[in-house]
């Protein structure tokens, strides 16, 4: 499988999980779990999926955490594919929270990251 095409499956996924489809998003992210190494996209579409299904916050940032995977996930540079959607989906999660300190933290964290001075952020 190429690299496009592994993209490509983790967009239906996420459309499957945005569409209501949990048992569909989740064969398919058993079957992608296969393909070495496991993309940060794949953990932001199984982030997703959780909290979807369990409705938990927490319990969907743990995966992206690494409390139930051994892989490293993060690659912090402008390019890396997912770090976008992986940010957007912390913060986001933070926000429904209530914790808007730390939804602050991870855009000041990705801003950083990806370059950016983050002044506004800093205070």
């Amino acid at each position: 499988m190429t690299e496009k095409e592994y993209f490509a499956q983790i967009r239906e996924i996420r459309r499957h999980i945005s569409a209501g489809r949990l048992e569909c998003a989740e064969e398919q992210l058993t079957k992608m779990h296969a393909y070495k190494p496991v993309r940060l996209l794949w953990f932001v579409a199984k982030a997703e999926y959780v909290l979807a299904k369990e409705g938990d916050p927490s319990a969907a940032l743990r995966v992206l955490d690494g409390e139930r995977y051994l892989e490293k996930k993060f690659f912090f540079g402008k390019d890396y594919p997912g770090l976008k959607a992986c940010m957007k989906f912390r913060i986001d999660t933070f926000r429904q929270m209530g914790r808007e300190r730390d939804a602050i933290r991870e855009e000041y964290c990705y801003q950083r990251a990806c370059g950016k001075r983050g002044s506004r952020l800093e205070e």
